[in-house]
This record gives C-alpha cells, sequence and structure tokens, in this order.
C-alpha cells in the first residue's frame, strides 16, 4: 500500500491516503484545495483566495477565517 497522498479534483474533489479517503471538509475547504491545486507552483494572494471563495460575501476577516 502506497502511504502518499493523492488529491483528485476532476469530478468530486477527493483526497486519499493509500486506498483510504481523507476528510477534506465541505465545499469552501474542497473549493480551497482545487484553487490552490490549479495554481502548483505558483504563489495564490490571500486576496484572490478570498475573492474566489467569498465573492462580495466575504466575512469580516477573511483572511483571519482563511488561515484557520
Amino acid at each position: 500500500m502506497e502511504d502518499g497522498l493523492e488529491l483528485r479534483v476532476l469530478g468530486s474533489v477527493e483526497a486519499l491516503r493509500g486506498a483510504e479517503p481523507v476528510a477534506i471538509g465541505g465545499p469552501k475547504p474542497r473549493l480551497l484545495l482545487a484553487m490552490l491545486l490549479a495554481s502548483r507552483g505558483s504563489v495564490v494572494s490571500t486576496d484572490r483566495l478570498c475573492d474566489e471563495l467569498w465573492n462580495d460575501r466575504q466575512p469580516a476577516d477573511p483572511g483571519a477565517v482563511l488561515q484557520s
């Protein structure tokens, strides 16, 4: 069995360690993971991530929510 982490973003966003699924969370963490994977090797600004995650309905401190 392989110990590495496999990330899938075509179809449902999934993470597998070996054959076992890894809990990612709800829609926002899945979207965040997909955005970071799509930008692999590039710096993605906090502002861009927050804009993509919340559009015009950002929380009071989106940077803090993003970090948590």
